[in-house]
């Protein structure tokens, strides 16, 4: 069974003119104040992206970014901001329930891939469109939050979350 193993590292100190610092050890608060992040790259179906090329149309580029792992969110979302880059067309729309009420959201079909793992890409037909506005993650270089990946591509997985070792494990 493919394992793989994330975990946020302590940026070792190193003086001018001393010897390489040796590698930092995992750091458990960062897997604590960022949560469990994966990096993610949303394209455009398959399908799609086979008919546009079948018109001689190009397929507009991916989006990369990160994703958060969410056990509370039972579908998949994925930022407005990169609905609209990839110019997504709803295909339904979900009434979604949360600890502030609830709301209805667009449904998307897309493609995501885990750039720089060994993860395998999915296709999905079911994404929620939702607003992850001026979400960048500190201790990642500021990266975006792009996605939310919920149950339904947890379930392709096991996932082993170690708080106290600040690592998690997807198992596939």
């Amino acid at each position: 069974m493919p394992v793989f193993e994330f975990s946020f590292h302590a940026q070792a100190q190193q003086q001018q003119g001393a010897a390489p610092a040796p590698p930092a050890a995992p750091f458990a608060q960062g897997l604590l104040q960022c949560g469990p992040l994966l990096p993610v790259q949303i394209g455009i179906a398959t399908k799609v992206a086979a008919t546009l090329q079948k018109f001689g149309l190009a397929a507009p580029p991916p989006s990369i970014g990160l994703a958060l792992i969410d056990t509370g969110a039972t579908i998949s979302g994925v930022d407005k901001r990169v609905v609209s880059a990839l110019g997504l067309q709803p295909i339904s729309v979900q009434k979604v329930f949360t600890a502030r009420g609830s709301s209805e959201h667009p449904v998307y079909a897309a493609r995501y891939a885990f750039p720089n793992t060994n993860l395998p890409g999915m296709e999905f037909g079911r994404l929620l469109e939702i607003d992850l506005a001026d979400q960048k993650v500190p201790m990642m270089g500021n990266q975006p939050l792009i996605a939310i990946i919920g149950r339904e591509i947890l379930s392709r997985f096991i996932l082993i979350y170690n708080g106290p070792g600040g690592h998690y494990t997807l198992a596939f």
